[in-house]
């Protein structure tokens, strides 16, 4: 917590390290090959960081960041492709847990965060 003249300030909700921001993502695509075009099988995985971090009651007037909080990912997609257009669809989720205000095994405070974010495009050839 920083103190200014005018006011107080919170800068409590950054993880400890501030910069471990480093992401995984694999994924793969398998085609169907037919005579009139390609049917694309999409998947992957991926992992979630954020600048956040979970705090623990230490002391009198003390909370401690206890780690970075991280989540997981994950997409499917299919879609049509021919000489003449190609029509894709994408389905992705990602989420992650933070708790924050832990003190004597008890959490004061929890955020489940949650998204899910459907895509279709179409694009024709002429």
């Amino acid at each position: 917590m920083t103190t200014k003249e005018s006011g107080t300030s919170s800068s409590d909700l950054l993880s400890d390290s501030n910069e471990n921001l480093d992401q995984v993502r694999v994924g793969a695509e398998y085609l169907i090959v037919m005579r009139g075009g390609v049917i694309p099988l999409r998947g992957g995985f991926h992992t979630v960081p954020t600048v956040l971090a979970n705090f623990e009651w230490t002391g009198d007037t003390a909370w401690t960041p206890t780690g970075q909080v991280s989540g997981r990912g994950f997409s499917v997609g299919t879609g049509f492709i021919s000489s003449h257009f190609a029509l894709d669809f994408a389905y992705s989720h990602e989420q992650y847990d933070e708790q924050k205000g832990t003190y004597e095994e008890v959490t004061y405070f929890t955020n489940n965060y949650e998204s899910d974010r459907f895509s279709l495009s179409l694009i024709v050839y002429f």
